[in-house]
């Protein structure tokens, strides 16, 4: 094995891949310093539990995260959050931030994840009307989620599912829209799709399968119920668009 090359390393993203990143760095030996950049405050946190416990507003940082800010100072990783990244030098060898400071490197590692595919019908910008993709998504989603009487959830991908689960065991009325034949199309097979089904249905989650939402009604509070592309109105206060990801470019 080459022996460890000493150097600046800024690692722009701090999801999976750029805190795996520095955490493999480290362990292979890598004698300089390292720097991981992030848009958000928080400390580096995995999503899957956000929508599997966002119920659980209380502890969902605790749930949620890596590590504990000491981990990042014992194995010499420096955190840069609440730091945008808007520009890359390759010639100087330097990223710029949105404050205006600039970091030099000798590597950079690019983990910028992906972001919530956009809705494009009418009435998804309404007061009630949710993506899940970050921790404070997850807090306003916890916080409308107490309050909810009717539930309705585009796409029924993981992120719908596991919404359905939870707003279902907090007492909603949950209905689930999906434009596919089967839930989680392409993802699992058919016989795991229709257990899934079937698990939320005993639940008392709706499912409306191979139907797509043809715009979102409002009222004077806010988001007041979905009608699907064949006319079927289904009342809500509480919407949730999970239609999959594009990446951070």
């Amino acid at each position: 094995m080459a022996e460890p090359v000493a150097g600046r390393v800024i690692v722009v993203g701090t999801g999976h891949g750029g805190v795996q990143t520095g955490n493999a760095l480290r362990r292979a030996g890598w004698t300089g310093s390292i720097t991981v950049v992030g848009a958000e405050p928080h400390l580096p946190y995995q999503r899957p539990p956000l929508s599997k416990s966002c119920a659980e507003v209380e502890s969902l940082d605790e749930l949620a995260r890596f590590h504990p800010a000491a981990h990042y100072a014992t194995i010499g990783v420096d955190l840069e959050l609440g730091q945008q990244v808007v520009a890359i030098d390759r010639e100087a060898a330097h990223v710029e931030l949105l404050s205006g400071r600039r970091l030099a490197y000798d590597h950079l590692v690019l983990a910028l994840g992906s972001k919530p595919r956009p809705v494009p019908v009418a009435g998804s910008g309404l007061a009630g009307v949710h993506t899940l993709r970050t921790l404070d998504d997850a807090r306003r989603l916890a916080g409308h989620l107490r309050t909810a009487r009717s539930v309705v959830l585009v796409g029924g991908g993981f992120i719908g599912l596991e919404l359905a689960t939870v707003a279902a065991r907090v007492g909603a009325d949950v209905t689930v829209v999906e434009v596919a034949p089967r839930l989680l199309h392409g993802a699992v097979t058919p016989v795991t799709g229709t257990f899934l089904a079937q698990r939320h249905t005993a639940a008392g989650v709706r499912l409306r399968l191979g139907e797509s939402v043809d715009r979102i009604l409002g009222g004077d509070a806010g988001v007041r119920g979905v009608v699907t592309a064949r006319g079927e109105e289904l009342p809500a206060d509480l919407v949730v668009l999970g239609v999959g990801a594009v990446p951070n470019c």
